[in-house]
């Protein structure tokens, strides 16, 4: 396994509001059925979204409009703000990259999200 899966696996937290969301409207969006704790080790090719015998453009597409649909959840839902540096289109792109890549796992995708949005009560960096 990768260490940045590692990473991710050991920084999986029900006290970190990005991990939770991201589990929480994955499971909304009905991309995934499982608690939790069992969704830190989804692959993105467990996720409904994901269908193999589709093309790449459309697997694509596909990603990124999952994509979209958490980002505005994030900032609309969750009223989570941009970290510095980022806006819709970085955002929507680099969990569309994470996504549309069969391996990653679902706690990935959440350290991709904490990196890019500020959630209510996290300190924005000086």
């Amino acid at each position: 396994m990768p260490n940045n899966a590692k990473t991710a696996q050991d920084a999986w937290n029900n006290n970190n509001l990005a991990h939770t969301d991201t589990w929480g409207f994955l499971f909304l969006f009905e991309e995934l059925n499982v608690g939790f704790h069992e969704a830190r080790d989804v692959a993105m090719s467990e996720l409904a979204f994901f269908n193999p015998s589709v093309s790449s453009g459309m697997l694509e597409a596909d990603a990124e409009e999952l994509a979209a649909r958490l980002d505005r959840a994030f900032r609309m839902k969750s009223r989570a703000k941009f970290e510095t540096g980022w806006t819709v289109p970085k955002a929507v792109q680099a969990m569309k990259d994470t996504l549309r890549n069969k391996d990653k796992l679902v706690c990935e995708l959440a350290v991709q999200v904490d990196e890019t949005y500020n959630f209510s009560g996290e300190k924005m960096p000086a």
